[in-house]
């Protein structure tokens, strides 16, 4: 009997083990399956945008999963991208570093998230850092209220050290709007962040992200700015033109605490383990999940900001993440707390050639809907007749990360207006760059598409917004992203809805006042206030073309904002001045010439006209800031 029962235990452990085996091998071959699926993702991605190399790692449950490198780090040498060494420039995603150094220094409790930050910049000369209604959770959510700068954040020496902080930060934007009020995404914000871990730590920001984070972390190839040790592992940069991978490498961030990291796909997992689980050398479980979980948002049911991380819904699901971009490299990460999952993934071009952020997007969608169950609600809205009062927010809007105090104030018009119209009594319709989305009203002045994503209306002093999480057929994402527009008053829209026929019209009166003032000249004997008048005349026409002349340089070297065209800012102000100068000269002998009738009826039409049409191009460029110079300062 007992030998029986030996028998039956026996059998019975092997069948348990043998399904076991099977339940393993099935798991795993589920699992190799998705990582087949992501390779043809990655591939198929590559081949669409033009990306010579990608460098891409998966982490759940606190392992490193899977780890790739796709294509090339250099096409000249045919240097194949391997995820253990090849090191890419991560831009943005070095804001992350910098918020963990906040939250390390908060957690030490040597600082607040609370603290004005005009306590740490005193020594800075420039107002703006000197409020004391601005905080450093202001600065860890981007609504501290800064306008949108560009000028001077970078440039191609990568190799030499980039400017101090403090030099840096002096140039830092105008406050114009309400701090913690909008969120408008802030480079010289997470600047300022660094230049106060440096100030509470004593160390620099460089040396304080190595040692303090890199180091306990294990991320052994990762280095904050420049460092020798990386040149034989760092991936080729390319520019995409005219069908070409141009070779150019990376770029030096000034703003350094906003983008100056470099890293390979091994290190982020381990940076990515530390986010989802903790690690008590860096920073405790509790601290990041203050910088994880919703921080800002401007509706409770709205997607907005943690503390640097901000949101987006992914195959129904709430994750977080970060982007990092230049002009030569893309990365991303990419976490969902709640299953213990994320990804980061690489590519040595940028990732705005045809469609912004287009490549990667594109991977996160397919990466979640691989590796989470669909969660995806049918969205069915109740639509309500809205009040009149919205009435008030038709019109056209510009995203809020328009830079205002400088010439840049042009890429209101560039990127696109926003604008806001009726559909009918329950509804609005929302255009931007020919897409179109119905958002249907579903009480208390909110609105809702098709797909869960929300929109609402704010008025503050003056001023109104319309707030959106979701512009994009990718899904929702937070407004920080691409979703808070500010309302152009009527004559700013007057102003850039018709700008192009204004400036149509402007060189056609001027045409015909050279003819004009030639003939005239050649037919009747004129004055000498009269020639005068006319000289003064054709100076603003010839400095009017000039100026656009100018103006159109800077905007065909768009892409070298950061880099090298502070001498056609120089002369475009310079010329402006001038222009302004001969304006009221103009002014003066044309009101000398129509009420002492220097010129007969049709010379006097002519002459008032051709004033009015320099007016109004001094109106335009007044409104693209051509006068204001303190952003150069």
């Amino acid at each position: 009997m007992k030998k029986f029962i030996s028998i039956i235990l026996v059998c019975l452990i092997i069948f348990s083990s043998s399904i076991s085996i099977a339940g393993a091998n099935s798991e795993f071959n589920k699992i190799k399956d998705k990582f087949t699926r992501i390779d043809g993702v990655v591939t198929a991605l590559m081949e669409k945008h033009n990306v010579p190399g990608v460098s891409l790692s998966i982490v759940k449950d606190g392992s490193i999963i899977y780890k790739k490198g796709y294509g090339f780090g250099n096409l000249e040498t045919q240097t194949k991208v391997d995820p253990n060494k090849t090191i890419f420039q991560i831009n943005s995603l070095t804001k992350l570093f910098t918020g963990v150094a906040i939250m390390k220094l908060c957690e030490e409790g040597k600082l607040s998230l609370d603290d004005s930050i005009d306590m740490y910049f005193q020594d800075i000369d420039n107002e703006s850092l000197h409020r004391k209604d601005i905080t450093i959770f202001h600065l860890m959510t981007h609504t501290g209220g800064f306008d949108t700068g560009f000028l001077g954040q970078m440039d191609w020496e990568y190799k030499e050290k980039p400017k101090s902080l403090n030099e840096v930060l002096t140039n830092t934007p105008d406050v114009i709007r309400t701090p913690g009020t909008i969120m408008s995404y802030s480079n010289y914000g997470i600047t300022a962040l660094g230049r106060i871990v440096e100030k509470v730590s004593g160390l620099s920001i460089e040396e304080y992200i190595e040692t303090k984070i890199f180091e306990p972390l294990e991320m052994d190839h990762s280095y904050y700015g420049y460092d020798a040790k990386m040149e034989k592992n760092l991936a080729e940069g390319y520019l995409y033109k005219n069908g070409d991978l141009v070779p150019k490498g990376p770029v030096r961030y000034h703003i350094h605490p906003a983008g100056f990291a470099f890293s390979n796909a091994h290190d982020m997992g381990n940076f990515m383990k530390f986010l989802l689980e903790g690690n008590k050398n860096v920073l405790s479980k509790e601290y990041l999940m203050k910088m994880q979980k919703t921080q800002f948002t401007y509706d409770e049911e709205m997607l907005g900001n943690g503390l640097i991380f901000y949101e987006r819904e992914r195959n129904g699901h709430k994750v977080i993440g970060h982007e990092g971009d230049g002009p030569t490299y893309a990365a991303q990460l990419s976490i969902y707390p709640e299953k213990n999952i994320g990804f980061f993934i690489s590519i040595n071009k940028d990732d705005q050639t045809s469609s912004k952020f287009a490549f990667r997007r594109n991977f996160e969608e397919k990466f979640y809907e691989l590796f989470t169950e669909n969660n995806k609600e049918n969205v069915k809205i109740i639509s309500k007749p809205y009040s009149k009062d919205i009435k008030k927010y038709f019109g056209k809007y510009f995203a809020v990360r328009t830079p205002l105090s400088s010439p840049f104030k042009i890429f209101r018009s560039l990127t696109g207006t926003l604008s806001v119209s009726p559909y009918n009594e329950t509804s609005i319709k929302v255009s931007l760059r020919g897409s179109e989305y119905i958002f249907k009203h579903i009480g208390k002045g909110k609105f809702q598409n098709s797909k869960g994503g929300l929109l609402i209306f704010q008025s503050q002093s003056d001023k109104k917004y319309v707030m959106l999480d979701y512009l994009n057929m990718l899904g929702r994402y937070s407004p920080l992203s691409n979703g808070t527009y500010e309302k152009l008053t009527t004559i700013e829209s007057i102003l850039e809805s018709f700008a192009i026929y204004f400036l149509a019209i402007i060189f056609v009166v001027s045409i015909i006042y050279f003819i004009f003032s030639r003939w005239w000249n050649k037919k009747n004997e004129v004055t000498r206030k009269g020639r005068k008048c006319i000289i003064i005349t054709r100076l603003n026409i010839i400095f009017m073309v000039v100026i656009s002349g100018v103006f159109l340089m800077i905007l065909l070297n768009v892409s070298k904002i950061n880099l090298d065209i502070k001498g056609l800012l120089i002369a475009y102000h310079v010329l402006s001045y001038m222009f302004l100068m001969l304006n009221l000269a103009l002014i003066w002998e044309t009101v000398i010439v129509v009420k002492n009738r220097i010129f007969n009826k049709l010379g006097r039409i002519v002459q008032f006209t051709t004033m009015i049409a320099m007016l109004i191009f001094l109106s335009m460029i007044i409104n693209y800031n051509c006068l204001n110079i303190t952003y150069l300062l």
